[in-house]
């Protein structure tokens, strides 16, 4: 139990640091700017 604390303590610290994090926010910019255009 104490294991699967700390696994997911350490995806949820080290999530942001993936590139898949950072597409993440490229689309949310990317949806942000389509709204701000209309």
């Amino acid at each position: 139990m104490l294991g699967t604390f700390l696994l997911l303590f350490s995806v949820i610290l080290f999530t942001p640091f993936l590139p898949d994090g950072t597409d993440y926010s490229d689309i949310e910019n990317l949806n942000d700017y389509k709204e701000e255009k209309f």
